[in-house]
């Protein structure tokens, strides 16, 4: 800030007024009572006014007019002079030995101000050069912090761009972060409904398939029992095929037997002969019997191998199903 300008009147009333106050005038005193100005100027100011405020204002007498006395007068007069002369030279004598004296004296008392007041400087300019020092290194500092508080803030400055440029990169994830988690909710939703289907799917599948069960679960029974009385079946064509044998050879033997005997009579060989028709009658129907048995057999192999393939597709279905089972319940918990 540059400092202000003041006249000698401001600085000599600056003056004047420290002086009333009983304190020693100084230059730096004067200079921050007016808030600012030049030291040099207002110490060359200050002991001008002094040195004429000692010296006082000069006041000169004018010249006497020249008196020509008369000739009786004149010895008395020059006696008179002289008589006056001396007088007045001893006053003057006198006044001069006051004077020098109070002067000596007043003198004295200044030096011993003047000496006291130049000691008094010489600590105030000791003083002032320290606050000069003190403020130069302040100054020195501020100007160091200041520098320092530049590099900062130009450091500040850059990381604040390069905290923008990752705010706009964050702000940019964030956006594609929350795009993404709108897909997801979009087919967390689908899949959910899809699991959802699932479930219904896999209940009806379940059902189906207990169903398929029991259907299974019967036709095994019926196969079971179909078996067992296609067993029967046949225990019972092969005793009559062996039945029909044993009879069929005691036929022969006995139709043997009538042709070596010539004398049997007629309504005896009828006899015989109507059992060997019985005979052949039950032997057809024993053969319709065997080939219905193994007609029956071979619709059993036939059901055994649709039941098989059914448990295969069963059991195929089961990963399936317990895999649909796991992505309900991810599903459910997530």
């Amino acid at each position: 800030m540059r400092p202000a300008q003041f006249m000698d009147g401001d600085i000599i009333e600056a003056g004047k007024r420290i002086r009333d106050t009983g304190r020693l005038v100084t230059p730096f005193g004067i200079r921050n009572s007016l808030g600012g100005g030049n030291t040099t100027r207002i110490r060359e100011v200050w002991d001008r006014f002094l040195e004429n405020e000692s010296r006082g204002p000069e006041q000169e007498e004018p010249p006497a007019e020249p008196v020509t006395l008369p000739p009786q007068l004149h010895e008395h007069a020059l006696g008179a002079k002289k008589n006056l002369t001396s007088y007045i030279d001893g006053l003057y004598m006198n006044a001069y030995t006051l004077v020098e004296t109070d002067l000596s004296q007043r003198y004295r008392k200044d030096f011993e101000a003047l000496k006291q007041q130049q000691a008094d400087t010489s600590a105030a300019l000791a003083e002032a050069e320290k606050s000069i020092a003190d403020a130069d290194r302040q100054i020195e500092t501020l100007t160091e912090e200041r520098d320092d508080a530049g590099t900062k803030l130009g450091k500040a400055e850059a990381d604040i761009v390069g905290l923008q440029a990752t705010l706009a990169g964050v702000q940019k994830d964030l956006k594609e972060a929350e795009d993404q988690v709108v897909d997801l909710t979009a087919k967390v939703a689908l899949f959910s409904k899809t699991a959802s289907d699932a479930q219904k799917g896999q209940a009806a599948a379940d059902a189906r398939c207990g169903e398929m069960e029991k259907s299974i679960k019967r036709l095994e029974d019926q196969v079971t029992e179909t078996k067992a009385g296609a067993k029967a079946s046949v225990r019972e064509a092969e005793e009559a095929r062996t039945t029909l044998a044993l009879r069929d050879a005691e036929l022969k033997r006995a139709n043997s037997d009538l042709e070596n005997e010539q004398g049997i009579s007629a309504e005896l060989r009828g006899a015989l002969d109507e059992k060997n028709n019985e005979i052949r009658t039950k032997d057809g129907a024993l053969q319709k019997a065997q080939q219905q048995i193994e007609s029956l057999q071979s619709d059993l192999k036939a059901l055994d191998m649709t039941i098989a393939e059914l448990r295969t597709q069963i059991h195929a279905q089961q990963p399936v199903q317990q895999e649909g089972r796991a992505a309900n319940d991810a599903a459910t918990q997530g």
